[in-house]
């Protein structure tokens, strides 16, 4: 086994597509950041993919980081879906984008200890796989135009 970084999903994707990478399509810096964050949404989504896949005893285990892990990255998610330009969100009703950023604001603003782990694990092992397939159909989509 190599130690080279895994491929991200956003070259996979244009590897699939056939098409250049997100970022060789920008010439404003707007559209650069717009890139950029779509790459970040990209990352989070395959982190948090990587923690589902652990399956529910590892998540669950007393001495396991997977939880905190999940946590922080569905903030951080919510962040860069927060961040992304309002024009573009609202232009997507078929992804989910209000509810991540809302499942961000209560993330953030409640007491770890307090959390349903339960909950947590539905949302990140069930919720976000779909909500990452709507994200990625309309990617497709705006590659095929």
């Amino acid at each position: 086994m190599t130690d080279q970084p895994r491929e991200s999903r956003t070259q996979r994707f244009a590897a699939r597509t056939n098409s250049a990478p997100i970022e060789s399509l920008s010439t404003t810096p707007a559209d650069q950041k717009l890139a950029r964050q779509l790459r970040q949404i990209d990352e989070l989504f395959d982190i948090i993919e990587g923690i589902a896949s652990q399956g529910p005893a590892r998540f669950f285990r007393d001495d396991t980081y997977l939880p905190q892990a999940a946590f922080g990255t569905l903030i951080q998610l919510g962040e860069v879906v927060k961040s992304l330009p309002s024009t573009y969100r609202d232009a997507r009703p078929s992804v989910n984008y209000r509810a991540m950023i809302r499942l961000r604001d209560k993330l953030a603003h409640a007491d770890p200890w307090d959390v349903d782990w339960n909950v947590l694990w539905v949302t990140i092992s069930k919720r976000i796989p779909a909500d990452r397939g709507t994200h990625d159909a309309a990617l497709l989509s705006e590659s095929e135009v």
